[in-house]
């Protein structure tokens, strides 16, 4: 299952911004991790991350899908990405130069 980021926070090196989808690609995650990343903190009333909804059909066709996976869509059609922008921008580009699929 994936979960969208709600609070910026680093695991292993990886800096997971709002908007990212968790966990990256292939990587196995204990359901202790996943159970404190979603349970709210005391002291912030917040949690890391919510599960993701299912698609509807009025949604961005780039739903479900990873930033790396964009960032490397944009690449193979040449569209500069810079390192410090969102997934949502990611995905703002490539519908702007008309790529609305993998």
């Amino acid at each position: 299952m994936s979960y969208i980021v709600k609070s910026q926070f680093i695991e292993n090196g990886h800096l997971f911004k709002v908007g990212d989808l968790y966990p990256l690609d292939e990587q196995a995650v204990d359901d202790e991790r996943i159970k404190h990343l979603l349970s709210p903190f005391a002291h912030n009333d917040f949690s890391f991350i919510e599960k993701c909804e299912e698609k509807k059909d009025d949604e961005s066709p780039f739903k479900g899908v990873r930033e790396t996976q964009l960032r490397k869509l944009a690449k193979e059609k040449e569209i500069e990405v810079p390192e410090e922008v969102t997934r949502e921008e990611i995905i703002e580009l490539l519908l702007n130069a008309g790529i609305t699929s993998l």
